[in-house]
C-alpha cells in the first residue's frame, strides 16, 4: 500500500510540477512581453520629451525675443513721449506770446477791420466758391463783384 501511495505522490507531484512549470514559464513570457512593451513606450516618450524640449528650447528664444522687443518699444515711446511734451510745451511758449502780441498791440487788435486788397479777396473768395460757380475759369482781371 505504502508503495501505491509512494507512486501516487510522486505522479502528483510530478503533475504539480509540471503545472507549476507551465504558470511558472507563462508568468515569465507574459514578463518578458511586458517588458517589451515598456522598452517600447519608454522610447516613444524620450522621443516626445526630447520634442517638447526643442519646442521648450523654441518658446524661450521667442520669449526672450518678445522681450527685447517690448523694451525697444518702450524706448521708442518714451523718446517719442519726451519729444511730445518738448514740442507741447513749445507750443504753449508760441501760443503765449501770440496771445501777449494779440491782446497787447493795438494794430493786431484791428486787423479784422482791415479791408483786404481786391486781388486777395478775389483769391481767396474764388477758393471758397463752390465748385459749379467757380469752375477754375477765374482770372487775375476779372473783378469779383463783390462791393468794397
Amino acid at each position: 500500500m505504502f508503495s501505491l501511495n509512494k507512486a501516487a505522490l510522486l505522479a502528483a507531484l510530478a503533475i504539480a510540477l509540471t503545472s507549476g512549470g507551465v504558470v511558472v514559464v507563462g508568468k515569465y513570457n507574459d514578463a518578458i512581453e511586458l517588458s517589451n512593451k515598456l522598452i517600447s513606450e519608454n522610447q516613444k516618450l524620450s522621443v516626445s520629451i526630447a520634442k517638447l524640449g526643442g519646442e521648450l528650447q523654441d518658446s524661450e528664444t521667442d520669449k526672450l525675443k518678445l522681450i527685447a522687443n517690448n523694451k525697444l518699444q518702450e524706448k521708442m515711446f518714451n523718446e517719442h513721449l519726451a519729444t511730445l511734451t518738448t514740442v507741447n510745451e513749445q507750443q504753449t511758449v508760441v501760443q503765449t506770446k501770440l496771445k501777449e502780441v494779440f491782446i497787447y498791440e493795438q494794430v493786431n487788435k484791428d486787423w479784422g477791420n482791415t479791408m483786404l486788397p481786391d486781388d486777395v479777396s478775389r483769391v481767396l473768395l474764388d477758393a471758397t466758391r463752390p465748385q459749379s460757380n467757380n469752375d477754375n475759369k477765374a482770372s487775375a482781371g476779372v473783378t469779383s463783384g463783390i462791393p468794397p
